[in-house]
Order: C-alpha cells, then structure tokens, then sequence
C-alpha cells in the first residue's frame, strides 16, 4: 500500500493520504475521500500476517460491533482482489490523544487526578468488553491512549479481540502484561488473563512501576530463564504483606515506596489480591467492576494537601489521615455526603449520575465544586443540571439555584436535585458567604 493509492470504501473513492505507523502484524494509514469530508484509519496487514482466520475474526468483530465509544473498533474489512491481501477500517484517533509511555518516562507532564480518571475509565472499558462475552487478549502501553486534559481513553488494536472460548488467539500478549499462566505456557488468553494484565496496566500507572520488578528481579542478569521464574514459575509482588524479598530497590526506583504508600487502602488491598492469590488462582482475580467502584471512589475521595501539594484521599469516614509526605493533617476539609457516597470539596470535584444511582456514569454531572471568584478559600457548588437545584443554607434558610449558577458550600449545607442529594460535613475556618 502507497500514499496516493486509491481505494473504494463503502462505494466511496478514497486516497491513501499519509502513513500512520509500522507494526509487527501491518501499516497504519490515513485514508481520505476525493472531497475530504470523510477520513479514516485504515490498518493493512503484511502479507505474511494475512490468513484466513484472521479475516474472519475481524469480519464478526465488524458484525458485532463496538462494547462502546472507548473501542476504535473495526468498521469494515477491505480486500485487494487481486492479492488476497486484506485490512481494516476504523475512525482516527483524535490528535489531542496520547500514548501511555511519555506519561510513564515522565517525559509528559502527570496530573495525578487525571490519572485516576483515566486507570477507572480504562477498567470500564474493559468492563463493558467483557460484559459483552468478548476478551482483549493483549492489554499493554502501546493499545491504550489517553486525553490529557479529561482523562478520556480509547482502546485501539481491537483486532486481535475475540469470543472466549470459542475464537482462536491470534497473540498470547505482550511479554510484561502475560499472565504467570501464560508465560508457563499452560494457558491461552482469556478474562482471567485479560485481569492480569488490567492490574499490571493499573499498577504502571498508579505506581509508574512493575508489581513484580524489585530486589529479586534486580539481582542478576536477565535472561529466558530468569524471566520464566520472575514472571512465570515463581512470581512474587513487589509489596508482597508476607515475603519483603522483592522490595523495590529504592536507589533504582526512589518513587515506588512514596507513591505505594500514597495509595488508598482500598485500592492497595485489590493490588495486594491481584499479585498474590490472583497470581496462581485466576478465578481469584479482582475483577473489573471492583476496579471500577474503588477508582470511582479513588477519584471522588482525592484533594490536595495544603502544606506539601501531595495528592491524598480521604477514606470515606472519618477523619482525614495525615498527609504520607508531611504528615500534615487537613483541619478544614469539607466532605459532600450523598447516598451512594462522599465526595471530597476540592475545586474541580463532581457530583455525578455515579453519586444518585450507584452506577459507573461519571459524565453525567450534577455539579461541579468551584472555587469562590473573590474569597481565598471559599468553595461553592455551580448546578451543571438542566433544571434548577434546591439548596438549604447552613441556616436552614432554602434556595433555589438555577442552572449555571452557584450555591456556598459550609457545614450543615443541603443540595438537592431530582435524583441526588448530597449534605456537606466536616469543620472549616471558612466564613459563610455567597
């Protein structure tokens, strides 16, 4: 395939615009049609990759169609007649997208909240494949991107996607993403491995670091051999509770312990089962509406501390926990309680459809914590709702906000909307105003 080549899409005359990329199984292109009103990827894949199985493996992923927007899924299979040579197509990839590496090498700039929303938008996505019956069969850094101001993701290389059970892997996965089962070579990808490799992807980007890499790993040279017993026949979790041997070595990776310990204790307990009993029982592995709910809470929960910057979360109940880098602790943190439950106030934090009904839909926003335009410190509510939202003031005295507008958000305070509720607790030095 040459940039120029014209092709017939759908009945539609297309170009070849420009070559995307180069992998192992093919070429990425841009193709465009004659008045450039429509553009799409297109993946053909080498000659030695094209088979007959594989072509009908995307052919039914076509039929199917995408689990939901987060998938750049397979649209539609193209076939040079003449060769038998074949490919996909499937919508671009948005510009404003990035690939994971950068972020990870810390050559792109890490906002830890959006990292968040993005390990929990990632652990729905592959919520929402698998509910479908379907597994990916080889999550890595490469196949998922990421929008840096949203945390916004898109799946890519879903070719390779398949019916458990019933579809032939055409990949075992990548190296550092396969399960110990697979690298013993006793099993084939399925769910349980696709829950392996969602925890290691989790765990690259929470911890920037492998949850098997530590003093073991470091001893020696690394070899086919060493990498069967590290990753396959005897794998032991850096932060193991009962086995310190693998402890990450702090003068080759100083980060690990600080950003370990910074973690909630709800998502070190689903990182401590995933890389301990989930390493030898599959059936044991977390799965993905668990990741889900604790990285929901994980977001709703995060706030900076005042003294140090450090981004801490609050467990839900109680006090605060100082600060894992200052020790500080917060004297004036407000908490916004609703049914399903609490959100930190600190700018930027969402009420969400999550917060009324219990499900996974953090876009649909209720309101949004905003900081007040000409008081330091002060924080208020903005009704990003279509109807207007009742508010009770501290003093019992009741209001309403309209869309767009903002209410004072203080102890004893009460929003209400059609479907959600949420009353502020906590004690705050900051005065009451509007």
């Amino acid at each position: 395939m040459n940039v120029g080549t014209t092709l017939r899409i759908w009945d539609v005359p297309m170009r070849v615009a420009r070559h995307i990329g180069t992998g192992g199984e093919g070429e990425v292109f841009e193709v465009v049609s004659d008045e450039g009103s429509d553009r799409y990827a297109l993946k053909w894949y080498h000659a030695r990759t094209t088979y007959p199985a594989r072509r009908r493996t995307i052919e039914a992923l076509v039929e199917r169609g995408a689990p939901s927007s987060k998938f750049l899924w397979p649209l539609g299979v193209i076939v040079d007649p003449e060769t038998d040579r074949f490919g996909y197509v499937m919508h671009l990839r948005p510009e404003s997208f990035t690939g994971l590496p950068a972020l990870l090498r810390g050559d792109a700039e890490r906002d830890e909240g959006v990292v968040v929303r993005f390990a929990f938008e990632l652990a729905l996505a592959f919520r929402e494949l698998h509910l479908r019956g379907l597994c990916y069969r080889d999550i890595n850094f490469g196949n998922a991107f990421m929008e840096p101001s949203t945390g916004a993701v898109l799946v890519c290389d879903n070719d390779n996607v398949g019916i458990e059970g019933v579809d032939t892997a055409q990949v075992l996965g990548s190296r550092r993403f396969m399960a110990p089962e697979i690298v013993r070579r006793e099993a084939l990808p399925s769910k349980h491995t696709d829950r392996y490799s969602l925890a290691v992807m989790l765990f690259y980007l929470l911890v920037v670091h492998h949850p098997l890499d530590g003093a073991r790993t470091e001893a020696g040279l690394s070899d086919a051999q060493a990498d069967m017993r590290h990753y396959g026949s005897a794998p032991l979790f850096c932060f193991d509770p009962t086995d310190v041997s693998n402890r990450p070595v702090p003068d080759l990776h100083p980060h690990v312990e600080a950003m370990w310990q910074a973690l909630p204790a709800t998502v070190q307990d689903l990182f401590t089962r995933s890389f301990t009993s989930g390493l030898f029982e599959p059936s044991r592995r977390v799965v993905d509406s668990e990741w889900c709910h604790v990285l929901a809470d994980m977001r709703s929960h995060r706030y900076e501390c005042s003294t140090c910057g450090q981004g801490c979360f609050h467990s839900g109940t109680g006090a605060p926990a100082p600060c894992t880098r200052c020790a500080s602790v917060p004297t004036d943190l407000l908490v916004l309680e609703t049914s399903r439950g609490t959100v930190v106030a600190f700018e930027g934090a969402t009420l969400s459809a999550h917060h009324a009904k219990g499900n996974f839909d953090q876009a649909t926003v209720y309101g949004t914590v905003e900081r007040h335009p000409t008081r330091p410190g002060v924080l208020g509510i903005r009704n990003d709702a279509a109807t207007p939202m009742t508010y009770r003031d501290p003093a019992g005295n009741l209001k309403t906000i309209d869309p767009g507008k903002r209410a004072l958000i203080a102890p004893g305070a009460h929003f209400v909307w059609n479907e959600l509720t949420a009353t502020v607790s906590g004690t705050s030095d900051r005065q009451p105003g509007h």
